[in-house]
C-alpha cells in the first residue's frame, strides 16, 4: 500500500503506518496467547523422570556463554555437579532459557550474569543474578504474575517470562523467588526438589 500511495499525500501515508503498527500489535497479542497456550499445554501433561540438572545447565549454559560475548556481557557459571531433579527436561530447560535471557536484556554492556546451581538441603537451587537495575522491595513477589514487567531498561518484555518460570517449577513441585542484589542487580532463585 505504501508505494501505490502518491508522495504528497502525508494523510493516507499516516494512516498506513498505523495500520502497520496495529497489524504488529495484533502478531504480539496472538504470539502472547500463544506462549500462554503452550505453557499451559506442558503443565499439563509434565513428564516426570530423573534428570541430570547439573550436566542440563552446563550444556545450556555454554551455548548462553557465546551468546553473551555477542551481547558484549559474560555469563559466569558455577555448577555443582550430579545433581538430579524429578520432571521434564523442556521444563527445566524453558525456567533456565527464561531465566538467563531475563538477566541478559537488563544487564548493561560489559556486565557479568551469573548462573549458580548448589545443593541446598533435600532441593537443587538454580541461582541467575545480573548486574542491572534491581527491582522495588514492593514488586519483587507481583514479578511473577502473569503480564508483570517490573524493571526499567533493556528489551520491552510481555510480562510472560518469569510466570512461565513460576509455573514450571511449581508444576515439579519446586518454588521461585526475587531478591535485590546488595551490590545493585536481581538475582532469581528456583529451588526444585532432589531426586531421592
Amino acid at each position: 500500500m505504501r508505494r501505490e500511495l502518491p508522495g504528497d499525500s502525508t494523510g493516507l501515508q499516516r494512516s498506513v503506518e498505523l495500520i502497520s503498527l496495529s497489524v504488529e500489535r495484533l502478531d504480539a497479542l496472538v504470539s502472547t496467547a500463544r506462549r500462554i497456550d503452550e505453557t499451559i499445554a506442558s503443565l499439563v501433561d509434565c513428564p516426570r523422570h530423573r534428570v541430570d540438572l547439573s550436566a542440563l545447565l552446563s550444556t545450556l549454559g555454554q551455548g548462553f556463554a557465546r551468546f553473551a560475548e555477542e551481547r558484549d556481557l559474560r555469563l559466569d557459571l558455577r555448577i555443582v555437579s550430579g545433581l538430579m531433579v524429578i520432571g521434564g527436561t523442556e521444563q527445566f530447560e524453558i525456567i533456565a532459557e527464561n531465566l538467563i535471557d531475563n538477566a541478559f536484556d537488563f544487564s548493561p554492556p560489559g556486565g557479568t550474569v551469573t548462573l549458580e546451581v548448589r545443593r541446598a538441603g533435600t532441593m537443587a537451587e538454580m541461582a541467575v543474578s545480573d548486574q542491572g537495575t534491581g527491582i522495588a522491595e514492593a514488586d519483587l513477589d507481583t514479578i511473577f504474575e502473569r503480564y508483570v514487567s517490573g524493571r526499567d531498561g533493556g528489551k520491552e518484555h510481555d510480562g510472560l517470562g518469569l510466570w512461565i518460570v513460576r509455573r514450571n517449577a511449581e508444576a515439579m513441585g519446586g518454588r521461585v523467588w526475587a531478591a535485590n542484589r546488595p551490590d545493585g542487580g536481581l538475582i532469581v532463585t528456583v529451588a526444585l526438589p532432589l531426586a531421592g
